[in-house]
C-alpha cells in the first residue's frame, strides 16, 4: 500500500535538495521567512543596525579629530548627537518588532546635523564639516530604499539648493565661496546617482532571491507528478485548519484514499502508464470535492483529502461520491480500458485531535476497507 514508484522517489530527492538550497539562501541574505514582504522587516532592521553603527563610528571619529584641534564647541555638540545612535541601538535590542521609526529617526538626525553645521555652527571648521553631506545620499538610500530614499534625498537636496544658490545663503553662519558650494552640491548629486544605482541592483537582487525562495517553497510543497500538495503541504494545511477551527470546536474530516491494485497496473503496463493513471485519478477526485476541501498526494498511490467543517455523515457521503466517480471513470490507454477503483478510510471529529491521531484512525479504516474487499468507504 505504501509502494513508491521511481519518479516519486526522484521527486523526493529533488525536493530535499531544493529545501537545502533554500535554507542556504536564507542564511546568506539573512531572511527569516519565505515570504518577501515579511522578510522586508528583517532587512530593514538589519540596515538600521548598520546605519546606527556607521553614524556612531563617524561621530566618534569626528569627536577625536576635534579633540586634536581643541574645538570644544563641536566636541560638545557631536557628543550629544552621538547619543542618538546609541538610543536607536538600545531600541532595536529591546523591541523585537520590526519598525521603520528608528530608521527615520537616524535619517532625520543626519538632516538636522547637516542643517546645524550650516546654520548654527560658529566655529572656523565649517568648510571641513560640509564634507559630511557627501555621506547623506548613501546612508539615505541604504536605509530607506529606492522610493522613500529618493524622496527624502530630493527634499533635502532642494533645501540645500535654496540655501546655497539663492540669497538665502546669507543665513549660513560662515558663508562658503560659491565654487565650494557648487562642488559640494555636485558631489552630493554624484553620490546620489551611484547610491541609487547600487540600491537598485541590491533591491532587484533581493527580490529575485525572494522570488526564487518562494518558488522553491512552492515546489517543495508540490507533488511533481500530479501538481497536488505533498505531505509537507498537508502538514501545513492541517495545522492551519486546527488553528482556525479549534476555538469554535467545529468538525472536520480526513480521508485517506488508496488506488486499488496499483501494483498490477505498473506490472502490466509499466510505470509510465501507472503515473498517467495516478494523474487521471487525481483529476477525477479534484472534480468531485468542494472548493474548500484540499486534496494531497500522500505518496505512492495514496491521496488524502482535508474537509474542514464537515461532519461524519457529510464526509461519508462525499467519500462515497468520489469512490463512485473514480469507478465510473476508467483510464483509456491505446484503446485499452484500465479500470480504476479506490478504497477510502475516513476520520471525522474535531480539531482537538492532533495530526497523528486523526491519521492513525483514517489509516486503520483504510486497512479495513482493503481487507473487506476494496472499492469501498469505511468510517
Amino acid at each position: 500500500m505504501y509502494e513508491k514508484n521511481t519518479e516519486s522517489a526522484r521527486g523526493t530527492g529533488r525536493s530535499r535538495r531544493k529545501l537545502l538550497f533554500r535554507h542556504l539562501l536564507r542564511r546568506i541574505v539573512h531572511l527569516e521567512y519565505g515570504d518577501f514582504w515579511a522578510a522586508q522587516g528583517a532587512f530593514q532592521r538589519s540596515n538600521t543596525y548598520l546605519l546606527a553603527y556607521a553614524i556612531l563610528g563617524m561621530l566618534l571619529l569626528a569627536i577625536g579629530a576635534n579633540i586634536l584641534e581643541q574645538n570644544t564647541h563641536l566636541i560638545a555638540a557631536l557628543s550629544i548627537w552621538s547619543a542618538l545612535p546609541l538610543i536607536v541601538l538600545f531600541w532595536l535590542r529591546k523591541s523585537p518588532q520590526a519598525s521603520s521609526a528608528p530608521t527615520f529617526l537616524l535619517v532625520a538626525s543626519l538632516m538636522l546635523l547637516g542643517a546645524w553645521l550650516l546654520l548654527g555652527n560658529t566655529t572656523d571648521s565649517l568648510s571641513g564639516s560640509v564634507t559630511w553631506f557627501i555621506l547623506f545620499p548613501t546612508m539615505t538610500m541604504f536605509s530607506l530604499g529606492l522610493r522613500l530614499g529618493s524622496l527624502v534625498f530630493g527634499l533635502y537636496y532642494l533645501f540645500l539648493l535654496l540655501l546655497m544658490l539663492t540669497p538665502l545663503s546669507r543665513y549660513i553662519t560662515m558663508p562658503l565661496e560659491e565654487s565650494m558650494r557648487i562642488r559640494m552640491l555636485l558631489a552630493m548629486l554624484g553620490a546620489f546617482v551611484f547610491s541609487w544605482w547600487a540600491e537598485f541592483i541590491r533591491e532587484n537582487t533581493r527580490r529575485a532571491l525572494a522570488r526564487s525562495m518562494e518558488r522553491l517553497e512552492e515546489e517543495a510543497r508540490t507533488d511533481v507528478l500530479t501538481g497536488l500538495g505533498n505531505r509537507r503541504d498537508f502538514d501545513a494545511a492541517f495545522a492551519w485548519i486546527t488553528a482556525k477551527f479549534r476555538r469554535d470546536m467545529q468538525p472536520f474530516s480526513l480521508a485517506i484514499i488508496d488506488l486499488d491494485w496499483f501494483k498490477r497496473i505498473n506490472d502490466t503496463f509499466g510505470h509510465a502508464v501507472g503515473d498517467k493513471v495516478l494523474l487521471h485519478v487525481s483529476q477525477v477526485i479534484s472534480r468531485h470535492i468542494r472548493a474548500s476541501d484540499r486534496l494531497f498526494r500522500w505518496g505512492g498511490e495514496e491521496f488524502t483529502i482535508l474537509m474542514p467543517g464537515v461532519g461524519p455523515e457529510a464526509a461519508a457521503a462525499a467519500a462515497e461520491r468520489i469512490r463512485e466517480a473514480v469507478a465510473e471513470s476508467p483510464f483509456m490507454y491505446e484503446h485499452v480500458e484500465i479500470s480504476c477503483t479506490i478504497s477510502v478510510g475516513l476520520y471525522s471529529g474535531t480539531t482537538t485531535q492532533d495530526t497523528d491521531e486523526a491519521l492513525a484512525i483514517a489509516d486503520k479504516n483504510l486497512y479495513a476497507a482493503k481487507d473487506s474487499g476494496r472499492n469501498r468507504v469505511v468510517s
